[in-house]
């Protein structure tokens, strides 16, 4: 019996080291020289925060709200209508903004090759518009905006911005009219631009309690389905600078990103850079086209810039819902996912469905939790003639130990068993635990009573203290409470700390564990009947 209650403190140990990993494993980021990517990046706006609010205009759908800079037509803010910031207050989440302090923005733009072969931009745009306000009217499907500008040497740049209802996908056209008495040779750029410094401003609580959620860039090409590209990555410069013809780049965090996926007949360049040591980019250029003169060249992109729903983003281009990362677990997560789902549709309440998939994980995995604590019952009953066995050799370890294995043979009982079961159990339990804390539906979702967010903590910290009696409840057949305070059993203070290590982990997640120990506890007892009828 003692082998389990060490193998149970060890496991312990394993799975708190594993939320420590996630603490001191985030993306403590370092500043570093400029990086210029032929010589452009540097020179569209890099301090350009925007000053004139007469400047901006707006466009918006049902989900989505859009703030777009005339000078350069950059989309500068963006406001989810649908989601709020905290679960308590009704003003919208803000995904992007232009501030001094922070800056999460798009940018994109003409680039125009000169006579020696250099790209530059020459001049940054001022578009006209007619309006300052384009909002999706009662009845219609879709809303645009017209932006026009027209350089010095006679070129008229159109831009077409247009939003779906009911979508956070963004359609973006590009019209370029050659009014000019000669060809140009013009590129298209764009760029997702993020301040990283104040990602080193997470309080320690905060980092503690949290499941360490990536916040970085992120790319897919030809040659790379979904790879992640870190500021760190960025900063230590070790930038990518690739050619593909399909692909998309994104900015991730948790709950949301912004992705930006080009819809180019030809190949372009994918690529990421450092601006003014605090910005972090990344951004694709089309390759060049002629445009003779009085010809018309028209090139569109899409963007993303909401909630990360892996349906709808697998939609709207390949590999993109895999932004949604469970890691190493995501064969098993991603089933679980979808199992969610289809239980949500039938009760209408994350909560429940938690509890509901939690049962049936549980009793799909009961075969081997029976063999698991059939073993370990069988071991307990051994136990007096394991203690002779010890005190009889307790000079000789080798022999100690033979003795008892030979003893576990001659019994039928292998102490493998149950921790063979426990591997196995342990990849299913923990890509639950990414499923709960990596998917958006839980965010601000209730479930009854006082629980108002399932993806926050317990304000009045009730669930943890169910969560310590829950463990409690797990450990009554292991314990025994007349000699612990004269053995010293560690194991009398696990409830005690899983109560403080839970006070700040999502709700949803508390529930998991809850249920998961309760029903442990029931078929703990069931197999302790039933064996003990039968066999001891």
């Amino acid at each position: 019996m003692i082998y389990f209650k060490r193998i149970f403190f060890v496991i312990f140990c394993i799975f708190f080291s594993f939320f420590l990993w996630n603490i001191f494993h985030l993306n403590f980021f370092v500043n570093q020289n400029n990086l210029k990517i032929n010589n452009f990046t540097s020179q569209i706006l890099s301090n350009n925060f925007n000053k004139n609010k007469n400047q901006l205009i707006n466009i918006q759908n049902d989900v989505l709200s859009l703030d777009i800079n005339l000078l350069g037509g950059n989309i500068e803010h963006a406001t989810l209508l649908k989601y709020k910031n905290h679960v308590n207050i009704n003003s919208p989440f803000v995904l992007l903004k232009n501030k001094k302090k922070f800056m999460y923005r798009i940018i994109d733009g003409f680039l125009k090759r000169d006579n020696s072969n250099f790209f530059f931009k020459r001049q940054q745009p001022i578009y006209t518009v007619e309006s300052v306000l384009y909002k999706l009217k009662p009845g219609k499907k879709k809303v645009k905006v017209f932006m026009n500008w027209k350089s010095i040497d006679n070129i008229l740049y159109t831009k077409i911005i247009s939003l779906k209802k009911g979508s956070y996908s963004v359609d973006i056209k590009y019209i370029i009219h050659n009014y000019s008495k000669k060809p140009i040779y013009q590129s298209i750029f764009g760029e997702i631009q993020q301040t990283i410094s104040l990602s080193k401003k997470n309080s320690f609580l905060n980092n503690f309690f949290n499941i360490k959620s990536y916040i970085g860039a992120a790319f897919s090409s030809d040659k790379e389905n979904y790879q992640k590209h870190s500021f760190d990555d960025i900063f230590y410069k070790k930038n990518i600078n690739l050619i593909t013809r399909n692909g998309w780049i994104a900015m991730l965090q948790k709950y949301f990103l912004t992705a930006w996926i080009p819809k180019f007949i030809k190949k372009y360049t994918i690529y990421s850079n450092c601006i003014n040591k605090n910005i972090a980019v990344i951004g694709f250029i089309s390759s060049e086209d002629c445009i003779n003169p009085n010809s018309v060249y028209k090139m569109s992109s899409c963007l993303w810039i909401g909630p990360n729903i892996q349906n709808k983003l697998s939609y709207i281009s390949k590999n993109l819902g895999s932004t949604i990362d469970y890691g190493l677990l995501n064969i098993i997560s991603y089933p679980l996912f979808k199992l969610l789902v289809f239980f949500y549709s039938i009760f209408h309440n994350w909560g429940i469905t938690i509890i509901v998939i939690t049962c049936l994980i549980r009793v799909i995995m009961y075969p081997l939790t029976k063999l698991q604590y059939i073993s370990m019952l069988k071991m307990r009953s051994l136990n007096s003639k394991v203690q002779t066995i010890k005190k009889k050799y307790h000079n000789d370890f080798k022999k100690q130990n033979r003795k008892i294995l030979s003893l576990y043979s001659l019994n039928k009982i292998s102490p493998i068993n149950g921790f063979f079961s426990f591997i196995i159990q342990t990849p299913i339990f923990l890509s639950f635990y990414y499923v709960l804390v990596s998917s958006i539906e839980l965010r601000h979702s209730p479930f009854f009573l006082w629980i108002y967010d399932l993806s926050s903590y317990d304000s009045y910290y009730i669930l943890p203290l169910f969560m310590g009696f829950s463990v409690f409840l797990t450990q009554i057949n292991d314990l025994d409470f007349k000699d612990i305070f004269e053995k010293k059993n560690i194991m009398c203070f696990i409830p005690v700390l899983s109560t403080i290590f839970f006070l700040w982990l999502p709700s949803g997640l508390i529930i998991y564990y809850i249920t998961n120990n309760l029903i442990t506890f029931f078929q703990q007892w069931f197999i302790s009947i039933n064996f003990i009828d039968k066999d001891i």
